[in-house]
């Protein structure tokens, strides 16, 4: 953590210094690591990214900024006149490493942008290409994307709030025949009621929503979280499809773009091949319409451009996700929150450091960890001090989940003794039905010596056995006891009334929900068979009817080929 001193510092790399030398040395010498006094591992450090957002990844770089001739940190693009990117969208020319490691001549102040050779360059695992510098994905996509997005696209609703409109001069308009500069053409323009009625569906949907999605809590002060899903969840769901293909299509395009590279799973070659193209599809969208005059070139801001540079980054660095600063940040803002002081800032930061060191040191001093019993737990600091915090559980709290492999997963109680016959009314649960289903999920699991895929049921359908996914509401999770077999945790989920894919988007799940639970569709499966949680956002007058959006790539594929049967979809075979 930098706070500020009484004295300026003359750059940041008198900071870096101090870290950058201890890098070298763990480089040059090793580290042994020992576990009571024995010997473990002898290793070697090496400094693989310095990241962060656009301004501090120029800092670090000694790059002169977006607004200069080269203004770009990984390619020789020219944007001499201004924040300009819009000349080049393929065949980047990439700095070399040795223009980024090369001095000065004397009397220049920078080649190609570069103030000289940064500290990072003197480091053996500092590469021979500008991947060093990474692109955070909070700040790219999160901040960067999303949040021009939710402008461009609220522009209508807020015109003097968000001013991303061309502007006409006097004879572009006579030559249109438009009385006002209010009236010439915008690209993302939609009726104002239609904005108005989408946020009206987005607030009903609250109850259909899980709070894992983490939906804004508030109307301004918008976290990158809020922007994040704005784009990945009510762009696609209620937005795009207002938009004519033209538009609607290199929309989606980028918006799964970064809804597959913020998720922490891994990329394949034809991930990438898909996230070039859209990307591509996107600014080809931009030009097009800047040309035309549809949207101002500021549209195109350096964000935009580094977007072409992600796949060269990725091939680099990897996983986009490992290298995030997401974590950072919030131990950032959390430090930020403890300043108080108005003056003295450096002095107020250095204080709260030393507080916390202090605590982590104290309580390392005990012995205990308030789990065990007598000394142990009396000795736990924590146990002492907080009074009022919630007891922690201990192993007679949670049923831990049959098949589980390692990922910890528990069953918390309360958990409610019953028959079958004598389910309490307040759970609202057909009991004939749940018999049914109860006897169907037996059928399909131990009378057939079919293998099951994860998180997709087999059915019988005249004599034949179909794969399909479903999509449902959890009523409740229950323990039953199988003869032969012993005691199994299963889930009860009610299924929606019937199952389409919306015509404009063949990755968006469609379900019309039934209330009644005398016709309601039940069906009982496994905690493993579970794919993934999903929330129900509601886009038309049919409070019935919702689009299904999920965090996982489970609808990331068309799934067209899918038939949309009564209560599921049914996979091709």
């Amino acid at each position: 953590m930098i706070a500020p001193g009484k004295k300026a510092s003359v750059d940041l790399e008198s900071y870096l210094a101090i870290f950058v030398d201890e890098i070298r040395d763990l480089c040059e010498h090793g580290m042994l690591v020992r576990v009571n006094g024995g010997e473990v591992a002898r290793v070697s450090v090496h400094l693989a990214m310095a990241t962060g957002d656009l301004v501090e990844v120029s800092h670090l770089m000694l790059h002169g900024g977006v607004s200069s001739q080269f203004g770009c940190m990984k390619c020789l693009i020219d944007t001499q006149g201004g924040q300009c990117f819009t000349r080049t969208i393929r065949n980047f020319q990439y700095r070399t490493l040795e223009q980024l490691k090369a001095p000065l001549p004397v009397g220049v102040k920078h080649v190609f942008n570069i103030k000289g050779p940064s500290i990072f360059t003197t480091l053996k695992s500092f590469p021979a290409n500008p991947s060093f510098y990474g692109l955070d994905t909070l700040h790219l996509l999160s901040i960067g994307l999303a949040k021009h997005l939710y402008e461009l696209l609220s522009s209508p609703l807020h015109p003097s709030k968000f001013d991303n409109r061309c502007k006409p001069s006097i004879e572009e308009l006579k030559e249109a025949k438009l009385d006002k500069a209010s009236a010439w053409p915008y690209t993302f323009d939609l009726d104002p009621e239609v904005l108005a009625k989408i946020g009206q569906y987005v607030a009903q949907s609250k109850k259909t929503i899980p709070t894992t999605f983490n939906a804004p809590g508030g109307v301004t002060n918008y976290r990158a979280v809020d922007y994040e899903e704005f784009m990945i969840f009510i762009v696609p769901a209620l937005i795009a499809p207002h938009y004519p293909d033209s538009i609607r299509k290199p929309l989606l395009g980028i918006v799964k773009v970064a809804a597959l590279v913020l998720q922490k799973n891994e990329l394949h070659a034809s991930d990438l091949q898909f996230i070039e193209a859209k990307i591509n599809d996107w600014h080809k969208l931009l030009i097009t319409e800047i040309k035309a005059k549809r949207l101002p070139i500021k549209t195109f801001r350096p964000n935009a451009h580094y977007l072409g540079h992600l796949t060269y980054l990725i091939k680099a660095q990897g996983l986009p996700a490992s290298t995030s600063s997401r974590s950072i940040e919030r131990s950032i803002g959390r430090y930020k929150r403890l300043i108080s002081a108005r003056t003295n800032v450096g002095i107020n930061a250095g204080n709260i450091i030393d507080r916390l060191a202090i605590m982590r040191a104290i309580k390392a001093s005990t012995t205990g960890d308030g789990t065990g019993d007598g000394e142990d737990k009396l000795n736990d600091l924590d146990a002492r001090i907080n009074l009022l915090v919630p007891r922690r559980y201990d192993p007679t709290t949670f049923v831990n989940l049959k098949n589980d492999n390692g990922n910890g997963s528990q069953l918390w109680y309360p958990v409610i003794h019953t028959t079958v016959s004598s389910i309490p009314t307040s759970v609202n649960v057909n009991t004939p039905l749940f018999v049914k289903a109860i006897q169907s999920y037996h059928d399909r699991q131990y009378s057939t010596n079919v293998l099951q895929n994860v998180g997709m049921s087999i059915r019988s359908n005249s004599r034949r056995k179909v794969k399909a996914f479903y999509v449902g509401a959890v009523i409740f999770m229950f323990k039953l006891e199988i003869e032969g077999i012993g005691d199994e945790l299963f889930l009860l989920i009610r299924l929606g009334k019937t199952h389409a894919v919306d015509d404009k988007d063949k990755t968006m799940p469609i379900v019309e929900l039934d209330d009644d639970q005398d016709s309601s569709a039940y069906l009982v499966c496994t905690f493993e068979q579970v794919i993934c949680q999903v929330g129900l956002m509601r886009f038309s007058e049919n409070d019935k009817r919702y689009k299904v959006i999920t965090k996982e790539k489970a609808f990331r594929a068309s799934i067209e080929t899918y038939k949309p049967g009564k209560n599921s979809f049914v996979l091709p075979q």
